[in-house]
């Protein structure tokens, strides 16, 4: 039966559900914002199921050597293997011809494939997520079959992280952003208006790491807080859709609009990720709370945000003369 809707929960979600527990991905186009996406979700799944691991997705990449990887990408997928999702991801690029344009989906049992998909939906968000801007369709096929054909693209490809990888495939490094934009907005990490204006909070946005509670936190835990003007348009994507994050100093972030009302940018895989951004660039390397005299030193208390397309955004944090 050809599916057209919901390819999400049916392809990537309710094999998990139903007791699978390992996905193998060969697909034309990989994002690290539809894996940062999937594994993030399974993962907050697992936790409400008991017992239960969030299951291991391996991927391959199989245009990469005809169509390159963006550097966002690269990044994504290198901190998500090596670091937040360590031994729940790997990621390979085919670097042997043919390219495969294929995208075909196997879960695994107890290392026995079960039940596999194949057809239109890359990897993405573009194929499983934003369903109202384009169609894909998807199909049950043979498991055995499908877990072939990923096994021999398998061995002609190489693992992200391998030392030669950049001598195989095409980084693809965007410049700074040139052209002026009007989708753009300013967040401020001060407190703008009534009690406490002018001054940092104490336990929300950049210190958010020093919630008044008794769970021990990471002091680097943060989010960019979003005024309900901004929260309530269509600047940001949806909730719960990844984007990609580029800063003006070339990092890169996956970042996802969170928290009732909208009102804050949190990097899913930890939060920790984003405020140690900002306490590296601003210099402030002992745990404390960041004050707005530490704005003041640095010289800036506010981003710029840029919206290049609906899953990359620009940051501005740089210091003007």
């Amino acid at each position: 039966m050809l599916i057209t809707h919901n390819l999400e929960q049916t392809v990537l979600i309710n094999p998990f559900r139903s007791g699978c527990d390992q996905l193998k991905v060969l697909s034309g186009y990989v994002s690290a914002t539809m894996v940062s996406r999937h594994l993030h979700r399974t993962m907050r799944m697992a936790r409400s199921m008991r017992g239960i691991s969030p299951p291991i997705v391996d991927a391959i990449y199989g245009m990469a050597k005809p169509s390159g990887i963006t550097a966002a990408d690269h990044q994504g997928f290198l901190r998500m293997q090596s670091q937040t999702y360590r031994g729940r991801f790997s990621c390979s690029y085919l670097v042997d011809r043919p390219a495969v344009h294929a995208k075909i989906y196997v879960w695994l049992q107890d290392r026995r494939p079960q039940i596999a998909f194949m057809g239109s939906a890359s990897y993405t968000q573009a194929g499983f997520v934003f369903e109202p801007d384009r169609m894909e369709a998807i199909e049950e096929c043979d498991p055995e079959a499908a877990l072939d054909i990923y096994e021999e693209c398998f061995q002609r490809s190489v693992e992200c992280s391998h030392a030669s990888v950049e001598d195989e495939i095409v980084i693809r490094r965007d410049g700074p952003i040139s052209e002026p934009s009007s989708e753009r907005v300013r967040l401020s990490f001060l407190i703008e208006r009534g009690r406490g204006a002018g001054e940092t909070p104490r336990a929300a946005g950049i210190n958010w790491g020093f919630r008044l509670n008794q769970t021990r936190r990471n002091h680097n835990e943060a989010y960019l807080r979003v005024p309900s003007e901004i929260a309530s348009s269509d600047f940001f994507p949806a909730t719960g859709v990844h984007f990609t994050v580029i800063t003006d100093d070339d990092q890169q972030m996956i970042c996802v609009v969170a928290q009732d009302g909208r009102k804050a940018i949190e990097t899913p895989e930890s939060n920790a990720i984003l405020g140690g951004y900002f306490r590296d660039r601003m210099g402030i390397s002992e745990q404390r709370r960041i004050n707005a005299a530490d704005f003041e030193t640095y010289g800036r208390d506010d981003v710029t945000i840029i919206r290049i397309d609906q899953e990359t955004y620009y940051v501005d944090f740089g210091v003007r003369d």
